[in-house]
């Protein structure tokens, strides 16, 4: 029993170390994200965030409600210089 429990230890370790890093991802993905969107909703800036979906992948979401971060990219490198994509412009999905 004592095997099953270091081994169970050994395995929630390594799991908490690979949550940080995929939360630490998730944080860096919407920092980049960010100076690029203006919020023109009065969306409070706590429940706009990057969050991942299982099939769905990364998500730059507003609320409950999101757009895939694979069309942030696009709607980003069509920018000109100074501009910003407003919330309200986006297309969310749940």
């Amino acid at each position: 029993m004592k095997l099953d429990a270091k081994k169970i230890q050994k395995s929630q370790q390594e799991a908490s170390v690979i949550y940080n890093q995929f939360q630490s991802i998730k944080d860096d993905l919407f920092l980049l994200i960010k100076p690029h969107v203006y919020n023109d909703m009065e969306i409070e800036q706590g429940d706009i965030c990057v969050d991942c979906f299982s099939g769905d992948g990364f998500a730059f979401m507003i609320g409950d409600r999101g757009v895939s971060v694979n069309e942030m990219i696009d709607r980003i490198s069509e920018l000109k210089k100074d501009e910003k994509i407003k919330l309200s412009d986006l297309t969310t999905y749940l």
